[in-house]
């Protein structure tokens, strides 16, 4: 008989706001395995779990998990790894993830710092999209070509690949560089 290991399904952590070791902490408390892990001395945030009824705690104080963690877990241990619908969100960040790294990189080399962060660059980017639905991936990579082409050339003053998507003024609004190129 083979025996089955927890699968650390990504997209259903980031979903739940669970890291990983909160997720093996639950498999701890159904079934015992801790696969070497003292969780007495790990950063396990029982007041999160609790908030989102991952677990219960007793009246005599022993901690147990819910329904809600135990369909989880089963997720994870019979390999269905998503429903259709999971898969295609899955896969469109994927997808998004990638798009957001080619756009970045092209920011690569021009000077330290400049590609920005790669979250701020994807959450702009995001933001960007949303707002701007008539535009394609490939006219935004076009944009951003043609600003370093241009302006872009002297790096004394690059702006970073995600505030060129937006930069807050000092009014708290969101200016967009990338409209200007764009349109």
């Amino acid at each position: 008989m083979m025996e089955s290991y927890p699968y650390l399904r990504p997209f259903l952590l980031r979903k739940l706001g669970i890291t990983g070791i909160d997720f093996l902490y639950l498999y701890f408390l159904e079934t015992g395995e801790s696969f070497g892990i003292n969780f007495k001395q790990t950063n396990i945030c029982k007041n999160k779990l609790l908030r989102l009824k991952l677990i219960k705690t007793k009246t005599s104080g022993k901690t147990k998990t819910s329904k809600k963690a135990k369909y989880l877990l089963e997720k994870s241990l019979t390999r269905q790894l998503m429903t259709k619908k999971e898969k295609e969100a899955h896969n469109k960040d994927l997808e998004f993830d990638a798009f957001a790294l080619e756009y970045r990189s092209k920011w690569f080399g021009l000077k330290p710092g400049s590609m920005g962060s790669k979250l701020a660059c994807t959450l702009k980017l995001r933001k960007w999209m949303y707002n701007n639905p008539s535009y394609t991936k490939e006219q935004i990579l076009e944009a951003a070509t043609q600003y370093l082409n241009t302006e872009g050339r002297n790096t004394r003053f690059l702006q970073q690949a995600d505030c060129f998507i937006y930069k807050r003024d000092r009014n708290g609004d969101d200016l967009s560089r990338l409209d200007g190129f764009i349109k």
